[in-house]
Parts: structure tokens; C-alpha cells; sequence
């Protein structure tokens, strides 16, 4: 006998890991809450917005990512919302509470194994030591997600050689300088003024 997949199923499935469907229909139907994939936004990749107007809990997550970095984006939404839940905008964005409810969400899907060995280690890493945490992924894990998103056909500011004319994609130019540690000082072309640019930047287009 053959299950049929729900609507909701079936998106999902386009975007997340196919062991992770289950565990993301369960916080969403858990949490009434209204999920929407949206088209690439460059100032962010998701966005959660807390219940107003008689409507509920509301969380969107770009659809150009790839599934497990949507996973990641996914699971860091949702940490929002646990925290407006227990104390509403009382509390920093990204302050203690949401470090602790981000911990929780990431340990129960590790303990599900919805993520590879390799993007696990480094997930540990960035988000569950006591030493240390950032909101922003470090270089590693950033590495780590690229290498498993087989589809990946963009190209970044560390794949360039120096010198190389670039624009990103804000459609600023910019030529490539030497790295300072992850970044690379860059000179914009329009001012010869000198910027640091991240060397996971994506480009746009580029010129040798």
C-alpha cells in the first residue's frame, strides 16, 4: 500500500533533505504556523514574524538555498518563534534565549541524524560549544554546505584570481585584492575607494 504525499509534503520535499520532511511538517502543524518559500532575498534568508491581526506564527526561508542550508535556515526561524513564544520581543534577537532554543532545535535533529557526519562535526562546532557562537555560519561550515549541494554552479569571491574584475550581486564592482584572513581587500571600481570583501560572496559576473 502506497502513502499518498500531501501538498505540503511535496514542496517540502523540492527544498529539505527527504529525511528531514517529517520532523519540518511536525513544527509547522505543531506551531500553526503559515510556511512560505520565497525567491531569493540578498539581505537575508529567512524571516519569522510573530502572530498579529488574528493571524499565526509566520516564517519564510529563501527558495534558492540549498536543502541542507534551507534546513539550517529553517530550524534557525523556528528557534525565533520559540523564543516570542516564551518572551516575546522582551529579549535581544539573537541574545542568549535564542542561542539556547537554536542549541535545542539543532540537537533534536541531530539526534534524528537529518544531517551528513561531516556538516554534523562542524555544526557542533559553530553552534554547540560551550567556547563560543555565532549567529553568522563560520567559514567552515560554510564549506561544508557547498560541498554537499551537488547542484552548486555559482561562483565566489575565493574562487577568483587576484585581480580578477567582479560585481556581486547589490551590482557593486569591485577588483580582487589580497586576502585578509576571510576576507579580501578590494578596490570598488567606480571610486578606487578600498573595501573588504567576504570571500563566500557570490558573484554575478566577473572579468579575467
Amino acid at each position: 500500500m502506497f502513502a499518498i504525499m500531501t501538498d505540503q509534503e511535496a514542496l517540502l520535499l523540492t527544498f529539505l533533505p527527504k529525511n528531514s520532511i517529517d520532523f519540518a511538517i511536525s513544527l509547522i502543524t505543531k506551531n500553526n504556523v503559515f510556511f512560505k518559500i520565497t525567491p531569493e532575498r540578498f539581505s537575508k534568508k529567512g524571516d519569522y514574524s510573530p502572530p498579529q491581526r488574528g493571524k499565526g506564527h509566520i516564517i519564510t526561508v529563501n527558495g534558492n538555498l540549498s536543502e541542507y542550508d534551507f534546513l539550517l535556515t529553517f530550524l534557525h526561524e523556528f528557534a525565533h518563534l520559540f523564543v516570542w513564544e516564551k518572551y516575546k520581543n522582551t529579549v535581544a534577537a539573537h541574545g542568549k534565549e535564542w542561542k539556547s532554543e537554536f542549541q535545542s532545535i539543532l540537537l533534536d535533529a541531530i539526534s534524528l541524524k537529518l544531517f551528513p557526519e561531516k556538516l554534523e562535526r562542524e555544526i557542533f562546532y559553530q553552534y554547540l560549544r560551550k567556547e563560543g557562537f555565532s549567529a553568522q555560519p563560520n567559514t567552515a561550515l560554510l564549506t561544508v554546505l557547498r560541498e554537499l549541494n551537488t547542484n552548486d554552479k555559482t561562483i565566489l569571491v575565493d574562487d577568483l584570481p587576484l585581480n580578477t574584475k567582479f560585481w556581486i550581486k547589490n551590482g557593486m564592482c569591485f577588483i580582487k585584492g589580497e586576502k585578509l584572513r576571510k576576507r579580501y581587500k578590494c578596490k570598488e571600481c567606480a571610486s578606487g575607494k578600498s573595501y573588504t570583501v567576504h570571500g563566500f560572496a557570490e558573484i554575478l559576473k566577473y572579468e579575467l
